[in-house]
């Protein structure tokens, strides 16, 4: 629950975000992306992302091209906290002659961390109670991604990448925490020459 306004609360990057877009009108090339999300490598979660190419050029036998993607993930780490964010990222990438691709992206978003096991004592009647903690933090991030395209038609290709990412969440115990994660995943575009 939002207490009150916090520009930390990914709910309201998202609705940020989306309001960017809509003011910018987009009309760009468009891609989904949709993968496993493993906090510190382990600890499950998942992570959907839509993406907006800005500029593509080709630059000899190989396409470069700059995108904003919005992502929003989940994670659950059992002992420690389920975390759900949603982070920005601008990204570079190169589409190399023989299908592979590589991509780099930097972003800056918001964590909602909720922490299970937690207990409060009552200063009154010295009763422990369990309570439902939960934090927002801002969250910064970068990513490098190696993938290859394993399928086009007329309508779609269809990409796999495996992309390790650091992200980290701050103010946080005691300045900031960082987590290392790693994707398995796959993007799906809609082709230009229909």
């Amino acid at each position: 629950m939002v207490k009150s306004f916090d520009l930390r609360h990914p709910i309201i990057v998202l609705f940020l975000c989306i309001s960017m877009l809509s003011n910018a009108q987009v009309n760009s090339p468009f891609s989904i992306s949709i993968s496993y999300f493993g906090e510190m490598i382990t600890h499950p979660g998942l992570k959907l992302s839509f993406n907006f190419s800005l500029k593509h050029w080709e630059k000899g036998q190989n396409m470069e091209s700059i995108y904003f993607s919005i992502s929003a993930g989940t994670f659950l780490h059992r002992q420690y906290q389920k975390g759900l964010f949603i982070i920005p990222e601008l990204n570079y990438g190169r589409q190399l002659s023989n299908r592979d691709f590589v991509t780099t992206g930097i972003g800056f978003g918001s964590l909602h961390a909720i922490v299970p096991n937690t207990y409060e004592l009552d200063p009154i009647s010295g009763e422990v109670s369990k309570v439902r903690t939960s934090h927002n933090y801002f969250l910064s991030g970068c990513s490098f991604s190696y993938g290859k395209e394993v399928m086009q038609n007329k309508k779609i290709s269809n990409n796999v990448f495996i992309r390790p990412s650091f992200m980290y969440a701050f103010p946080n115990f005691p300045k900031g925490i960082g987590y290392i994660n790693m994707e398995l995943g796959s993007t799906f575009n809609k082709t230009e020459n229909e």
